[in-house]
């Protein structure tokens, strides 16, 4: 089983499952465990790879899946897991081993152009 999304709100996850499978996705809400309080997890996980990946994107980059949440609260709950993707790849573009390979690949170009000149 793929998971799609994991939070201990029950009733988010269960919107959620809902949400999907009416866009026509095989999944299923399961208890995944405890955390450390005791709060109990819950998932929604698909066993199909692709419906997990579509699950994912409807999720993390779909604007129409935010029009047919119901509960507010769970918009605000979707804007943090969105955000969160965007931040992580922010900080991977800013990472300074990637800005280390920018500036060398700038210099090399750059040498290029004036030893070809």
């Amino acid at each position: 089983m793929f998971n799609i999304v994991e939070s201990k709100d029950k009733k988010f996850i269960e919107e959620m499952n809902l949400l999907l499978r009416m866009r026509g996705l095989e999944s299923v809400v399961n208890a995944l465990g405890q955390d450390a309080a005791g709060n109990t997890i819950y998932a929604v996980q698909s066993s199909l790879v692709d419906h997990h990946e579509k699950g994912l994107h409807l999720i993390l980059s779909d604007r129409a899946f935010l029009s047919d949440v119901i509960n507010p609260q769970y918009l605000e709950i979707l804007y943090g897991l969105r955000g969160g993707n965007s931040d992580d790849i922010v900080s991977l573009i800013k990472s300074p081993r990637i800005l280390k390979m920018w500036a060398i690949t700038a210099v090399i170009v750059l040498g290029l152009v004036i030893f070809i000149n």
